[in-house]
């Protein structure tokens, strides 16, 4: 059992610490030596000092310890968690809807619509995502607003290729007219809603085949990676009964993605891959691995990192995976202990040892320790720095 410490340093941590990273580790520490209280100050001020996984942590210790003062609780995270960066408002407001604070999550989000940065397109389009999926209309049409309104453009042009994977193509119409939603000049209204006439994805995905037809070598309208991939699922299951049709239209569809389809996002590329892979369509899954989709993937998301890697490598593309791990270990940010650490375990499962010594030397450099340090200790000895310094 780890020693408890005296009183006193734990006054002295919880009052006199300010990052968000010290502070979780330190209401982590107290939690695994039973301090409540001391935990539950330290998440608090984490949170308030941007540390949006500190969310999950403290509801799960009042559920456990005073159930009756959740509610509260999500009500102050709402009102105080920092939303400034879109990907964080989007975890946070994720990290209350999945703790069953849907009253708390609706106020979070209105919140951060109105006060979100909006000169990160990526972070925008997952907020953007996550509250279209919990159908926060309100808080959709406040931030619609403002990014017509207010946004650069570099910034709406790279959103806008970014929600046309989630909402296709005429849903984004007032984000690169530079109209403001309600205003007349767009056929569709908010640039970020669904669309206005209640297209679904699958009908979007068949006027996107339909483009291909016509237009075999042209441009396309891009859909989000998933509907392509449950598309390629219907058509191979047809192709399983002997329907020459559809086993061309899975070819064209397959092979068009391929070569077509943005490679910045690990799970998209992970989902093509596997949709290639599963479905027979060798050819389609030799071109996504021939534009290195290891050398284009944003490193930002780790978990998803190493979702990819060990994909690749179940795919039978060993070298593309070796590429994307030492990628990653190299460039990588350590903003994220949990995601590092799953990278770390897959890297030592793959038996690459060189960049696993490599990744857990810039972790520790970079004190994102917690969960990468249990790997250490438990799954792999060699090459890493000495288990003192853990």
């Amino acid at each position: 059992m780890a020693a408890l410490g005296p009183t006193s340093l734990w006054e002295a941590l919880t009052a006199h610490t300010s990052q968000s990273a010290d502070l979780s580790r330190i209401g982590q520490s107290a939690y695994d030596r039973g301090m409540y209280r001391y935990a539950a100050v330290a998440w608090k001020k984490a949170i308030a000092a941007g540390g949006i996984g500190a969310i999950a942590n403290l509801l799960s210790l009042l559920r456990r310890v005073v159930p009756d003062s959740c509610e509260q609780a999500a009500e102050w995270m709402a009102a105080h968690a920092a939303v400034d960066a879109p990907a964080t408002a989007a975890t946070a407001f994720e990290a209350l809807r999945r703790a069953g604070h849907q009253a708390a999550a609706s106020a979070l989000a209105a919140r951060a619509a109105e006060c979100v940065a909006l000169d990160d397109p990526d972070g925008l389009a997952r907020l953007i995502r996550v509250l279209a999926t919990a159908r926060e209309r309100a808080a959709i049409m406040t931030l619609d607003g403002r990014l017509t309104n207010s946004a650069p453009e570099s910034v709406r042009l790279r959103l806008v290729r970014r929600l046309r994977e989630v909402f296709g193509q005429r849903a984004v119409a007032s984000l690169t007219s530079g109209s403001a939603p309600g205003d007349g000049a767009s056929a569709h209204g908010s640039a970020v809603a669904p669309d206005a006439d209640g297209e679904s994805g699958e009908q979007r995905l068949r006027t996107w085949q339909a483009q291909l037809a016509r237009r075999p070598g042209g441009p396309i309208t891009p859909v989000s990676a998933e509907a392509i991939a449950q598309r390629l699922r219907q058509l191979n299951a047809k192709k399983a009964r002997k329907a020459e049709k559809a086993s061309q239209e899975a070819n064209v569809l397959a092979n068009r993605a391929a070569e077509l389809f943005p490679l910045d996002d690990p799970e998209d590329v992970l989902t093509l891959l596997r949709a290639f892979h599963d479905g027979g369509q060798r050819e389609a899954e030799a071109r996504l691995i021939a534009r290195r989709p290891e050398a284009q993937v944003a490193l930002g998301n780790a978990s998803r990192i190493s979702g990819l890697f060990r994909g690749l490598r179940e795919a039978g593309h060993p070298e593309a995976a070796v590429a994307l791990g030492h990628r990653f270990a190299t460039h990588a940010p350590m903003d994220s202990p949990r995601g590092v650490d799953r990278v770390f375990a897959a890297l030592v499962e793959a038996g690459e040892r060189e960049t696993a010594g490599l990744l857990a030397r810039r972790a520790v450099a970079r004190r994102a320790l917690r969960p990468l340090a249990l790997s250490l200790i438990h799954t792999w000895d060699g090459g890493l720095p000495h288990r003192r310094v853990l």
